[in-house]
């Protein structure tokens, strides 16, 4: 005879009595006991942490982003910038320029005050600039066959002695075009450095816009979710402890050690910290909320939040700390500063969330959900019951996860060019901006890439009486793809003591180019490194082989950094997967769910960046990205899926404790979906509103970071995740088994 055991419903109501204790382990017990009976001590100490945080170290202090944090170690453009200074007299790359321009011509009378005054300025007869060196070209002269303009531009390199602080160099930039003044047609000054300066001071200006529109995002979204008036404020106040105490941690290792923070720190660290926190808040308030909806008692009801929550929110924090720390490995000084930064701001919210969420919980009870805590969510409604145990029968499962791989390996698609990397300066302001109109002004003038040469340096006994050959070599790189001019040998046959084509003692010969394209941005990039693969068969072609070949400017830097750059990817990326897989492992106590959860794990990283690629190439016609996107945000967009997987696979994993696998899946996973997409969207929107500081870096950020999330929130861990666990079954858990021995797999029947 064949019974059929009936179904439990997936809103399970509890019945009459002392709530069923979850099934944990004896350090959560022993905390939610803790927080029972010393709610007010934990408070207390995180309010003493956070004065002492804010009486005693300082906070970190923001400062612009230096050269030497941007770049790999001993780059060898630098090294070649420095033969070029000593060989003669000065290099020809240079990251300030001072631009002059008027469309309908300029005057005979202004190039020839311009002229006058850069000789000036070179002799030291202007008091506030001395020790500057100004070289100016006219594009009269013709360097850029390709330019449709002929006397309407004259670009000025300004060159400092070698230790002057960047600040500094672009305040004396300032003043040389100030010197020149409106009556020369003066637009302004441009380059790298300005461009970084400038970056910063927008940076400075609007993160505070952005951290108020981040706090009332998340209170309006946690209001709603939770039909409450003191659970949001208490969300935001633990950020708002949190990143203090966090921001005096970092400013008193900056202080301490020679670990220096980036800028674009604190724009991130606000977002991730507003939004980890009201992660950990909504598992927390939301577990709570529904034991009380239930009529638990308040000691009852925060027991069962804490001890459920703790261990996920536990092992969640540490697996984004530890996974955003391993940018440590990575080759360039921004990652080895971005990481612990990173990592120290996660771990602070966390430790913020695990004692300060628990207690105020304890201390308020049912008034932190008040006015709605009666009404409470909706019951599952009968329909949605329904599609829920459909989705978890295996053929259904099936096909869900194939439906979904195909929509993210149709997103990353946008990958199959591979990553457009640059460093993002001029171009990464707005269009409006000073140090951006004086490039555009000098791109119409000449090219984009002569605000900042490429400095070819070749070096051979004898170089300097090749010259024929070294002529012949300049015709060859102009007609090299977009490079727009070249000067070099054929333009200045005779020695020169400053900034001539040949060293004045011989050995040497150098050219500027000039590209097409911004000399910081992915195409001028991707030029100079087809060119620098060209170029020993054009030396052996013109009777130049063994020459030694040095290449220096802002374009050689950005070929080294992307290099370093795609060098660190793997490494840390790598080593993150690990350490996912590692507390995965710990956590889940299964060997075969970490695999399959990382997997779907790569696949939305993949499609997040693709979608990121072909959203600013294809449709904004950018330039590319930021270098330091992918490396960076792509640590952190695993590390929060893990977050999301070891919250849904462990309430999953902790029902199947009680009942079958699919049984579980069907039971947990909406319950586990309502918080994660509370704290997902949350966390979503903390990081779009990135977007309100208006530079390039800052928009990609907001839309990898936000689309990456809402990705793994509404499409990998409401569908994907669910799904795989039903398909790989009982098998998935292993060598975990059900304390009951009920498989996933065994039918809802049973002999009798």
């Amino acid at each position: 005879m064949i019974v059929q055991k009936p179904r439990r419903p997936v809103d399970e109501r509890r019945e009459e009595g002392p709530l069923e204790p979850p099934p944990a382990g004896r350090f959560a017990r022993s905390y939610g006991a803790v927080v029972v009976w010393l709610a007010p001590l934990l408070v207390v100490l995180v309010g003493g942490a956070a004065y002492g945080a804010y009486r005693y170290p300082p906070a970190i202090a923001s400062a612009p982003t230096t050269s030497d944090a941007l770049l790999p170690k001993h780059p060898a453009a630098f090294a070649v910038e420095r033969d070029s200074r000593r060989l003669f007299g000065a290099p020809v790359a240079t990251p300030y320029a001072v631009v002059q321009r008027n469309p309908n011509g300029l005057s005979a009378r202004v190039q020839g005050a311009s002229f006058s005054k850069a000789l000036q300025v070179d002799q030291g007869k202007v008091p506030e600039l001395r020790g500057v060196k100004a070289i100016p070209i006219a594009n009269s002269l013709g360097i850029v066959p390709s330019s449709r303009e002929h006397g309407t531009t004259i670009v000025t390199f300004l060159y400092f002695p070698g230790r002057t602080p960047s600040g500094t160099a672009v305040a004396d930039a300032g003043r040389y075009a100030r010197y020149l003044g409106p009556k020369l047609d003066m637009v302004g000054t441009t380059g790298a450095e300005p461009a970084r300066i400038e970056q910063f001071n927008l940076l400075a200006s609007r993160i505070h816009w952005t951290e108020g529109a981040t706090v009332l995002l998340i209170l309006l979204i946690v209001g709603i979710a939770l039909r409450a008036v003191l659970a949001p404020i208490l969300t935001v106040l633990s950020a708002g402890v949190a990143f203090l105490i966090s921001q005096h941690v970092l400013g008193w290792l900056e202080a301490n050690s020679s670990l220096t923070m980036p800028e674009e720190l604190q724009g991130v660290a606000v977002a991730l910290m507003l939004g980890v926190v009201t992660d950990y808040s909504v598992f927390y308030l939301t577990s709570a909320r529904e034991a009380l909806r239930d009529g638990v008692r308040t000691r009852d009801a925060v027991r069962h939040s804490t001890v459920i929550n703790t261990p996920i929110v536990f092992t969640a924090g540490a697996v984004v700390s530890f996974g955003v720390a391993s940018l440590m490995l990575g080759t360039l000084g921004f990652f080895r500063s971005f990481g612990p930064g990173m990592a120290i701001t996660v771990a602070t919210g966390l430790v913020v969330s695990v004692l300060l969420v628990p207690g105020m919980l304890r201390l308020l009870g049912p008034a932190l959900f008040w006015p709605g805590l009666r009404q409470g969510p909706p019951a599952v409604r009968q329909w949605r019951e329904k599609v829920s145990y459909l989705a978890t029968r295996k053929p259904v499962a099936l096909v869900l996860a194939a439906a979904v791989f195909a929509a993210l390996a149709l997103a990353a698609s946008g990958l199959s060019n591979g990553l457009p990397l640059g460093l993002q300066l001029v171009q990464g302001l707005p269009s409006n901006n000073p140090v951006a109109v004086a490039a555009r002004a000098a791109g119409q003038g000449f090219a984009p890439g002569v605000v900042s040469p490429t400095e070819l340096l070749l070096r051979a006994p004898g170089i300097d009486r090749r010259r024929s050959a070294l002529a012949r070599l300049e015709t060859a790189l102009e007609r090299q793809p977009h490079v727009a001019g070249v000067i070099g040998a054929r333009d200045q046959p005779t020695g020169r003591r400053f900034g001539g084509a040949f060293a004045p003692k011989g050995g040497a010969a150098r050219y500027a180019i000039i590209f097409d394209s911004d000399p910081t941005e992915a195409p001028a990039i991707r030029h100079l490194e087809r060119l620098q693969q060209a170029l020993p068969s054009l030396l052996r072609r013109y009777g130049l082989g063994g020459t030694r070949v040095g290449w220096g400017g802002e374009t050689a830097l950005g070929v080294e950094t992307v290099d370093a750059t795609s060098t660190s990817l793997w490494r840390v990326i790598g080593v993150a997967f690990a350490v996912n897989f590692v507390f995965l492992l710990l956590f889940l106590r299964s060997v075969f769910a970490p695999l399959y959860l990382l997997v779907a794990s790569a696949a939305a990283l993949a499609a997040t960046f693709g979608l990121t690629v072909y959203f600013f190439t294809e449709v904004l016609h950018d330039s590319g990205l930021p270098y330091y996107i992918p490396v960076a945000f792509s640590v952190l967009l695993l590390s929060l899926g893990s977050d999301y997987n070891i919250f849904v696979v462990g309430r999953v994993w902790k029902e199947a404790d009680r009942r079958p696998l699919q049984e579980a899946v069907a039971a947990a996973a909406p319950q586990a979906g309502r918080a994660i997409t509370v704290a997902g969207l949350a966390l979503a929107l903390s990081f779009a509103l990135l977007a309100i500081i208006p530079i390039t870096p800052f928009a990609v950020m907001a839309f990898a970071m936000g689309s990456g999330i809402l990705i793994d929130t509404f499409l990998v861990r409401s569908v994907l995740v669910p799904a795989l666990v039903v398909v790989a079954g009982e098998a998935g858990r292993w060598p975990r088994r059900s304390p009951n021995g009920v498989s996933a797999d065994e039918p809802l029947a049973r002999e009798v």
